[in-house]
């Protein structure tokens, strides 16, 4: 009796993971700066928030909003008649929110990796937008290169400023302008962890432009 062998076709089925990402919402200006930043505030803080109790944020709540109402009085004081405070006083305490968001956005990350299911409505209660990295759809970020060096994509097109948060966490250091969308970083110490950002150039325009921050790389 002759042996009947079945072929069994096997089907491959490809499966693409969606990545939700944590981004700060767009601000050309100051007072949307704030306003966005209040939101952060009030959403993360909001008694129906279950997502972010105090164990899962590294600031205290109560902190960062001190940190935004000292910006929103310098701005206000900024613009009466005469001024009493410089723009410099302004700006510093804008870098201080800046350090603070960063903190929180990689909270929120951290939240939203640990229950994907529910990673949109977990960044979008706590205040931030949310950028979908999938497909053939441009992944904006930081990814590393070579040893110690990492490539950086902006998710506009053209010219772009960079920035490197130092050390101490407050103060961001300029990289030198590219004219395109990417910028390669070297020299990085292996193990360190490494915040950047980056805002578009548009010189036609009126306002900043916003800065994009990304999550905070290792480096490899």
């Amino acid at each position: 009796m002759p042996i009947v062998r079945k072929t069994i076709k096997k089907s491959i089925i490809t499966v693409v993971v969606r990545r939700v990402k944590a981004v700060l919402k767009p601000s050309t200006h100051i007072n949307d700066y704030i306003t966005n930043a209040k939101g952060v505030g009030q959403s993360m803080g909001s008694p129906t928030n279950k997502w972010f109790p105090a164990s899962a944020r590294t600031i205290p709540l109560s902190a960062f909003n001190a940190d935004v109402k000292a910006l929103d009085d310098l701005q206000t004081a900024l613009h009466t008649k005469p001024p009493t405070v410089t723009t410099a006083e302004r700006n510093d305490a804008k870098v201080i929110v800046e350090a603070d968001q960063i903190k929180l956005l990689a909270d929120v990350q951290k939240v939203a990796d640990a229950n994907p299911k529910n990673a949109i409505t977990i960044i979008k209660s706590a205040g931030f937008a949310v950028e979908l990295a999938h497909g053939h759809s441009k992944n904006s970020g930081p990814k590393n290169s070579k040893t110690g060096s990492v490539v950086i994509t902006a998710p506009e097109a053209g010219h772009h400023e960079w920035a490197q948060l130092d050390a101490n966490g407050v103060t961001w250091n300029s990289l030198r302008a590219t004219t395109g969308d990417k910028k390669t970083v070297t020299g990085l110490i292996v193990g360190s962890r490494i915040t950047f950002r980056s805002a578009p150039i548009w010189p036609e325009k009126d306002g900043e432009s916003p800065w994009t921050v990304y999550q905070p790389i290792t480096i490899t």
